[in-house]
């Protein structure tokens, strides 16, 4: 029997200098119910809005950042309890925002709805998003989740619902990385982080990366998740995100790679991040987002 699926859709702008992506969820909530609900009647919608002033920086202002960290620790806690009541009642989590900060919310709800089992994670992003505040130039909390759900980094976040850590190294996978800082790189090799660079995928292909991921992130655990940066994409087809880098991955190797996880016993979560409607095209982003649930929710 498939597991009911609840979609969430998390407005928030507060981990990143351009708030815009606070849009993304809102976007997606105006169209996907309707899209999804007629084969899909099981299916539960959430808005998890919070509210944004949508300023657009470069960087986060210094005097801005302890407001910026703030709301990220509000929207992290209140989305994690989400979660874990969500998984609790055994429906199938499918979080669309916003940015990449809610992972911390939505990763660590994982493992908090039951603490004793470990999980993987494929994490497909352009970036690698493993900075701590001591780390990081520019301070944006999209460019923390990793490092935080492996227990490093700011004290709330980290220690949200007294575990630490939500992840472990040998149990993450990053997917489509082609821009990245010495010292989230430093972070990712010290703890022998698997790092699947784009340059590398353009030579063995998705398929064999994602295998590989796939059976690297479960080979201590059956449990996993998939986090999906939409920046992961090339930006001809996605160009709707915060910060676009060139030569990313296809839809086509990617979606059949997603066929069916919501019957996935094991896959626990399905996560899609960073969508900016005000920077898409001919929604463009916005049908790729509809294509990966589509694909997601397939019976197999």
């Amino acid at each position: 029997m498939r597991p009911r699926v609840a979609v969430i859709f998390v407005g928030n702008g507060w981990g990143a200098p351009d708030m815009r992506a606070a849009n993304g969820a809102k976007k997606a909530a105006k169209v996907l119910p309707e899209l999804l609900s007629q084969e899909n009647p099981d299916i539960f919608y959430m808005d998890f809005h919070k509210t944004d002033s949508l300023r657009v920086d470069t960087r986060i202002p210094k005097d801005a950042l302890s407001s910026h960290f703030s709301q990220v620790t509000q929207v992290s806690e209140s989305l994690s309890a989400l979660i874990m009541d969500l998984i609790q009642k055994e429906l199938f989590p499918i979080v669309i925002g916003g940015d990449h900060s809610i992972a911390i919310g939505t990763w660590s709800g994982v493992r908090l709805a039951e603490p004793e089992r470990d999980f993987g994670l494929l994490w497909f992003d352009a970036h690698m998003d493993a900075h701590t505040p001591m780390t990081s130039e520019s301070q944006s909390p999209h460019g923390m989740p990793l490092a935080t759900l492996m227990g490093k980094g700011f004290a709330d976040w980290v220690n949200l619902g007294q575990i630490t850590p939500k992840l472990y190294p040998e149990n993450l996978a990053l997917l489509g990385i082609r821009s990245y800082e010495k010292g989230e790189a430093h972070f990712l090799k010290e703890n022998q982080v698997k790092v699947f660079f784009q340059k590398d995928i353009e030579k063995i292909g998705l398929d064999t990366a994602y295998q590989a991921a796939y059976k690297h992130v479960t080979k201590s655990t059956p449990y996993f998740g998939v986090s999906i940066d939409v920046d992961a994409f090339d930006p001809s087809i996605a160009p709707g995100t915060g910060t676009v880098e060139e030569n990313g991955l296809m839809d086509k190797d990617l979606l059949p790679l997603l066929t069916g996880l919501r019957s996935n016993p094991n896959c626990l979560a399905f996560e899609i991040a960073e969508f900016n409607p005000d920077k898409d095209q001919d929604n463009k982003t916005l049908n790729l987002i509809i294509s990966l649930i589509n694909e997601v929710l397939k019976e197999v």
